[in-house]
């Protein structure tokens, strides 16, 4: 089994992990995780209405975070992440 992620971002169900391969950082979203009618745990890649507002959270704590650990500067020339104002 490979190394676990470097961090995992959740917020009521929303799931992202990032991790730290050979060409720097890599953000993956895992999706949503939620109880079926029969009490049995689900996964999907699908959101509903009322998770946009989770969505929004968990993404601000990846930002927060990865800012605060300064990752996207770890391999600056392996990264293709551009501010808003660049795009």
């Amino acid at each position: 089994m490979g190394n676990p992620p470097i961090k995992v971002i959740k917020v009521g169900g929303i799931s992202f992990s990032v991790w730290e391969n050979e060409n720097g950082i890599a953000i993956k979203w895992d999706g949503r995780t939620y109880k079926d009618k029969e009490g049995n745990w689900q996964k999907s890649d699908y959101l509903n209405r009322s998770d946009i507002a989770k969505l929004k959270v968990a993404v601000d704590d990846l930002f927060r975070w990865a800012f605060t650990e300064n990752i996207f500067n770890k391999k600056e020339e392996d990264t293709d992440f551009k501010p808003a104002s660049e795009l």
